[in-house]
C-alpha cells in the first residue's frame, strides 16, 4: 500500500535527544525526493537494498540507523507497539538473507499523520564490506504478530533516485519478496 504527495519532514529523535547537526553524519539521508509511503504491518515486510560504498573518511561499523514514519488518517498505535529494524546480507537471489544486526523500534504513542513525518534514529551495530550488497528490512517482529489491530507504520519512500543500484521489495506473512512498484524506502546511516 502507498500514498504519494509531496511530504513535510518534522524531526523527531527515538529515546533520546541528540545534536541537530548528528543528521549531517547520516548517509543518504537525503529528503529531497521523499513523494511516498508504504506500510509496515502483521505479516507485511519492506526491505531495501543497497550497495555499501567504503569512503576514505569513514570506516565499515554503522553505529545507528534512522528513517522517516508516520501513520495515516489519524490512526494511532497501541501503547506499547515494537516493530524492528534489521540490517541482513543479500542472499544471492538479489533479496535479503541472513539477519546481521537489528533493532527494537519502541513505536511512539502518537505519531504524525501523512504527509508530515518523525524522522527516528536507533542504534544498530554493524560490519559492512565495501562493495557488498545489503538490505534495511523492517517488520513486526514474530512475537508481536497480531497485536497491532489495524495499525500500519508507514516508512517513507521516494519513487526513484535514492540508492543507485538498489530496489525496494515488500513480502506479506514471509511469502516471496515482490518489487514495490519501483520505490525505494528511505534510511540513512551513520558510521563510527
Amino acid at each position: 500500500m502507498f500514498l504519494s504527495v509531496s511530504l513535510l519532514l518534522a524531526v523527531w529523535i527515538g529515546v533520546a535527544e541528540a545534536d541537530p547537526e548528528e543528521s549531517l553524519a547520516f548517509r543518504p539521508f537525503d529528503y529531497s525526493n521523499y513523494d511516498t509511503v508504504f506500510s509496515v504491518s502483521d505479516g507485511y515486510s519492506l526491505a531495501q537494498s543497497f550497495i555499501f560504498i567504503l569512503e576514505q573518511s569513514q570506516n565499515e561499523t554503522v553505529e545507528k540507523i534512522g528513517f522517516g514514519i508516520c501513520t495515516r488518517d489519524g490512526n494511532q498505535p497501541p501503547p506499547g507497539l515494537i516493530y524492528s529494524v534489521s540490517i541482513c546480507d543479500d542472499s544471492g537471489y538479489n533479496t535479503p538473507g541472513d539477519v546481521l544486526a537489528s533493532a527494537d523500534i519502541a513505536i511512539p504513542d502518537s505519531l504524525p499523520s501523512f504527509p508530515d513525518l518523525e524522522r527516528y534514529i536507533v542504534p544498530l551495530s554493524v560490519g559492512l564490506s565495501g562493495g557488498n550488497t545489503y538490505w534495511v528490512v523492517w517488520e513486526v517482529p514474530s512475537t508481536d504478530m497480531g497485536t497491532t489491530s489495524d495499525f500500519r507504520l508507514f516508512i517513507a519512500s521516494a519513487s526513484s533516485g535514492t540508492y543507485p543500484d538498489g530496489i525496494g521489495l515488500s513480502t506479506y506473512n514471509g511469502g516471496p519478496w515482490f518489487p514495490q512498484m519501483g520505490s525505494e524506502f528511505f534510511f540513512g546511516l551513520k558510521f563510527v
